[in-house]
C-alpha cells in the first residue's frame, strides 16, 4: 500500500498534514523529506500532522517516524500530531520524546513528556 499526504491550509496559515495509507521502508524518506520541505516554506506555521488515515507503520517506518517528529519540532514552529493510534503513543514514550497529541482537530491538546504524562486536568494519560 502506498502512503498519502494532503495539507490543508487555514485562514491563520496554520498546516494540516493528512497522512493516509501505510508508513514503510519504502516511502518513509520521502515522506520526511516532504514534510521538512513544507516546514521550510512555512517556518512559523504551526503544523498538524493527522494520523487517522494511517493504517501501518512498518518497523523501519517507526524510528524514521520518530526521528522526522524530532526534526519537525527543531526551531520556533509548532507541531501536533491529532488522531494518533495508541501503540504510536507508546512508541512516542518508548523514545523519550516530548509531543503535543490532539485527538481530534477540536479536542482538548495533551502533552506527551518523559517526565509529565498528564493532561490539563490531570489525569493519567
Amino acid at each position: 500500500m502506498s502512503l498519502k499526504a494532503h495539507v490543508r491550509t487555514d485562514s491563520l496559515g496554520n498546516l494540516t498534514v493528512y497522512v493516509d495509507g501505510s508508513l514503510d521502508f519504502e516511502n518513509c524518506i520521502t515522506f520526511r523529506q516532504e514534510l521538512q520541505c513544507l516546514r521550510g516554506e512555512n517556518p512559523f506555521a504551526c503544523m498538524t500532522l493527522d494520523f487517522s488515515g494511517l493504517d501501518f507503520v512498518g518497523s523501519s517506518g517507526i524510528s524514521h517516524l520518530v526521528e522526522t517528529v524530532r526534526l519537525l519540532q527543531t526551531g520556533q514552529s509548532e507541531l501536533q500530531l491529532c488522531n494518533v493510534k495508541i501503540e504510536f503513543v507508546r512508541v512516542f514514550k518508548l523514545y523519550n520524546l516530548e509531543v503535543k497529541i490532539v485527538e481530534t482537530e477540536s479536542a482538548q491538546a495533551v502533552e506527551v513528556t518523559p517526565r509529565n504524562r498528564r493532561n490539563k486536568n490531570n489525569a493519567e494519560i
